[in-house]
């Protein structure tokens, strides 16, 4: 392949605020003319874990993530589990529910789901 570079020459490294008009030029390949909007290489993501609680019993959990890096704010489930007693009550609909809230309050666009449907048990 001509005007390949060989392997060994790429050098993968963090990303740096000197980085950015270069991010934008990629980003471009992506969102067009809204990859202008891009933050890159700073990125806000915060982190929450919600359980559900019976009194003092913690039946389920869901653990979140949201990302915004300056184009489309989006959350991510991580984690999302409830005790197998407690499947089909709807407690693992409440943890989602109280999950969406905390995303949108943050400005998220878009949830999405991660892991495998292996990682997602809930009732």
């Amino acid at each position: 392949m001509t005007g390949t570079p060989p392997r060994e020459r790429i050098a993968v490294r963090e990303a740096n605020p000197g980085d950015a008009a270069a991010i934008v030029q990629l980003l471009r390949h992506l969102h067009g003319d809204n990859a202008a909007a891009a933050s890159l290489p700073v990125v806000r993501q915060e982190s929450r874990t919600f359980i559900a609680a019976d009194g003092d019993d913690v039946v389920g959990l869901v653990v979140a993530t949201f990302v915004d890096y300056g184009l489309e704010p989006y959350g991510m489930v991580e984690e999302l589990v409830v005790s197998p007693e407690r499947r089909g009550t709807g407690t693992g609909t409440s943890l989602l529910e109280e999950c969406r809230a905390w995303l949108r309050g943050l400005g998220a666009e878009v949830v999405v789901r991660g892991g495998d449907e292996h990682q997602l048990v809930a009732g």
